[in-house]
């Protein structure tokens, strides 16, 4: 079990998706959720997702500061998240080659397609 804050459940933001890709296709989903009611109008947060050596890493540009929680669709352990600071952005890395079970599975599934789009 983590130690780590939790998000008030209300309200949730949003949902997005960020892919990342190398030789092969890779997916990781992952959820945001905000701790506070935002002041913008818009909650449309960025996500740029890049793939190396069985590590995906992970990017979310929020248009203002943002004090809430980052992490893997449905894993919500330190290995798998990262808290907003205040500042626009938070980053964190997933490793994509942890099995079922381990502490830092995400629960991402690795498939090692190659060529056409995936769509």
């Amino acid at each position: 079990m983590s130690n780590l804050p939790s998000p008030s459940p209300s309200p949730v933001a949003g949902t997005i998706s960020g892919f990342g890709t190398r030789d092969s296709r890779q997916l990781a989903k992952i959820s945001v959720y905000t701790q506070e009611l935002s002041t913008q109008n818009e909650f449309a947060p960025r996500v740029t997702a890049t793939c190396k050596s069985g590590t995906m890493n992970i990017k979310v540009k929020f248009n203002g500061p943002y004090t809430g929680a980052v992490h893997a669709r449905d894993h919500r352990n330190a290995a798998c998240m990262a808290m907003g600071d205040g500042s626009d952005a938070v980053g964190f890395s997933i490793n994509l080659l942890a099995k079922q079970g381990a502490s830092d599975y995400c629960g991402v599934l690795v498939s090692n397609v190659s060529g056409a789009n995936v769509s």
